[in-house]
């Protein structure tokens, strides 16, 4: 993994800023949290966060490897494994809930 590859500063937005430390105050889930940021923010956003999704997915990341990253670089505190779903497969489902939100 390049520097370059690991700059991702729209997902990073999106897991800092919206999947911080308290995000179950502001949402009751996952969803609840993905509804906010799409309220919070604007489509061009919205759109870099979908692309540096792909980018990542282009890494073929470990699981160990994306994980770590969830935790050092992405500043994420939502841990998908605690509901039985992998990072990879958690974040498919981010890019799926913000494609679809898109194309309305």
């Amino acid at each position: 993994m390049t520097k370059e590859q690991l700059q991702l500063p729209a997902l990073t937005g999106l897991c800092g800023a919206y999947f911080h430390q308290n995000w179950d105050y502001e949402a009751p889930d996952a969803l609840g949290v993905i509804r906010n940021y799409l309220k919070g923010e604007p489509i061009s956003q919205i759109k870099k966060t979908i692309e540096e999704i792909d980018r990542l997915f282009s890494l073929n990341l470990e699981p160990e490897q994306l994980k770590k990253l969830f935790e050092s670089e992405l500043k994420c505190c939502y841990n998908p494994t605690v509901y039985g779903i992998s990072h990879h497969s958690w974040l498919l489902w981010v890019q799926i809930s913000l494609k679809q939100a898109v194309s309305r």
